[in-house]
């Protein structure tokens, strides 16, 4: 967790995925400020069971996982208006609200994420052209 911001976590940088991971470019906001966009992430698809504040490869894009006091799930964009002040302001600048997948048991929040984010990958640029099947 960063200790600017509370709630926020660093992933591990590396250079080389972990192996049985495949890679997924960011390839919008739905994660700032943790992932930025183009930024290249490791996916290990073994991690599909919800833990609450992860984040998962969910159809092509990036979503957090929550659970309320009731045991139901949701998938989530990070980036989204975090309490009601934050979405009046989203509103006033005319922001598209992100949606949410959910509620959901857990055995169904496995069942649709593709795996957990684990690692930021950084690679030379011609590397990364010839990494885009599963590593």
């Amino acid at each position: 967790m960063s200790g600017n911001q509370p709630g926020l976590r660093a992933y591990p940088v590396r250079s080389e995925p972990p192996r049985g991971c495949f890679l997924h470019t960011i390839a919008g906001d739905e994660a700032f400020p943790v992932l930025m966009r183009g930024e290249t992430v490791a996916i290990d698809p073994l991690q599909r069971e919800p833990e609450h504040g992860e984040l998962y490869l969910v159809d092509q894009r990036i979503c957090q996982a929550t659970v309320d006091e009731i045991g139901a799930w949701r998938l989530l964009p990070y980036h989204r208006p975090k309490d009601p002040a934050q979405a009046r302001l989203w509103a006033v600048a005319g922001l598209e609200r992100p949606t949410s997948i959910g509620p959901l048991h857990a055995h169904e929040v496995a069942s649709k994420v593709q795996g957990k984010v684990v690692y930021i990958v950084t690679m030379m640029r011609e590397r990364r052209r010839s990494n885009l099947r599963a590593c």
